[in-house]
């Protein structure tokens, strides 16, 4: 947001939420996970598996594998776009 001077004035709600998301990591049950990552191997997904979820949900192909696979590897996944 620009005032008359052509400063800008920005709020602060973002970085306090992301102070305390990270204040609060400690106290998550998923803590250790985050703080050593191990990495799994690639689950083995069958291409009529693969072909399902494209037909039912709309996906891709590499959309679905990301899916599917998230779903059977143990802990969290962070799928990229």
């Amino acid at each position: 947001m620009l005032d008359e001077q052509g400063l800008i004035f920005t709020s602060l709600s973002t970085l306090h939420r992301e102070y305390a998301a990270l204040m609060a990591v400690p106290y998550y049950d998923s803590f250790s996970m985050v703080m050593q990552p191990r990495l799994s191997g690639h689950p083995r997904l069958e291409s009529r598996e693969i072909e399902q979820t494209m037909a039912t949900y709309g996906f891709n192909e590499p959309q679905a594998r990301a899916i599917l696979s998230s779903l059977r590897t143990p802990g969290f996944a962070l799928i990229q776009g």
